[in-house]
Formats: C-alpha cells, structure tokens, sequence
C-alpha cells in the first residue's frame, strides 16, 4: 500500500555529532558501563539496573557509571542499593556537555535503555568515540548496524543482561565499534554531513514551485 502524499514529503534529519568533541579512544578491554541518561521514567533505569544486576552474577567484575540527574534520582540510587550495586555504582550527577568526552574515555560501554526516543544523540556520540553500544531498538539505535549496537527490546532486562554478557565476554564487539563507529559517524551523522544534507534540502525545496 502506497504512503500517503504527506508521508512521502517528510525526511526525518537527525541532529548532528561535532567529531572534533569526541575522538576515537584506545580499544576498550576495562569492565566500565557506562549510563548516560537523565532520571527521568522514559529513560528506564529499573531496567537498566535489572540488566547490571543480572549481568554481574555472570561477570562480577563489572562497574557501573552513571552520568545524569534528574526528578528520579534519589529512586535511582535507592534502586541501585537494593539492586545490590552500591559498591559498584559511581553517580557522577549532571554531567556537562564539555565534560562528557572524558567520561566516553574511560568507560567501556555504553548502555541506553529508552523505552522511547526521537533520536538517542549519546549513542552516536559513543559510536564517534568507538565505544560499543548495548541500546533498546528505539530512535537511532534501531537504524544502526548490530556488530555496533547489540539492540535489545524495551523493558526486558533479561535481554539486555545477554548482551551485556555477550559484549563483554570476549574483543569482539569493542573491536568492530572501535573500527566501524568512528567511520559511521563521520559519514553518516557529523555536523559537517547533516548541515551539508539541511542544505540540499533547503536548495530542493526552494525550486519547488
């Protein structure tokens, strides 16, 4: 069945990465996870916590970092101690943009657990420092390619526990990220790119008569 006439004017044009903020980093071998999301219910953290929680009984060695605040942050945290992750958990609080670069470098994943997203910029961001995504299929990490973000259903932590296991159990996934995200992002997702893409399109539309 054909798209309706409106459909076929709309062009979804995502936000751009500015590279020279996030540079390719070393190949990640460490056990940091990295969550950088505001506490707020979209965002899911129960999920993620869950998915930590279960992940740790296969590789104990995991740790968790947290970037973000927000109007459920005293949940959050009461729900990583029940979780069992209080020894394990750095809260760093709202983050800077400026900052965040540093926090991509020594983490090792990044893992994003939206129930809902328009876009999901710090998966690209992650991607454009060659850090290995585990994201729910929504936004742009449902467009991605999976050797770069392990993709996982909203809300199971069950899941998203697997492909943190799977991610972390051998070089694999921080190998293919570390080659292909960086190469992506340029390509597809750099400021440079998306201005060039809002340009044509201004130009396209403009010779509409």
């Amino acid at each position: 069945m054909p798209h309706p006439p409106h459909r076929r004017r709309i062009l979804p044009m995502p936000l751009g990465v500015e590279l020279g903020a996030f540079a390719p980093a070393s190949l990640r071998t460490g056990n940091r996870v990295l969550v950088a999301s505001s506490m707020i219910p979209l965002k899911d953290y129960p999920t993620m916590l869950r998915a930590v929680a279960i992940a740790r009984v296969r590789l104990p060695e995991l740790q968790l970092e947290v970037a973000g605040a927000g109007t459920e942050m005293e949940r959050v945290r009461r729900m990583a101690f029940d979780a069992g992750l209080a020894d394990s958990t750095n809260f760093l609080g709202f983050v800077p943009d400026d900052e965040m670069p540093r926090v991509f470098q020594r983490c090792d994943l990044l893992l994003h657990g939206s129930h809902y997203e328009a876009q999901g910029m710090v998966v690209l961001e992650a991607l454009a420092t060659g850090m290995p995504v585990v994201a729910t299929s929504v936004g742009i990490a449902a467009e991605l390619p999976p050797n770069l973000v392990r993709q996982v259903h909203p809300g199971n932590a069950e899941q998203m526990a697997a492909a943190l296991v799977q991610s972390f159990s051998s070089d694999a996934h921080a190998v293919q990220a570390l080659h292909a995200g960086p190469e992506l992002v340029r390509q597809q997702f750099s400021v440079g790119k998306i201005g060039a893409d809002f340009l044509n399109l201004y130009k396209e539309v403009s010779r509409v008569e």
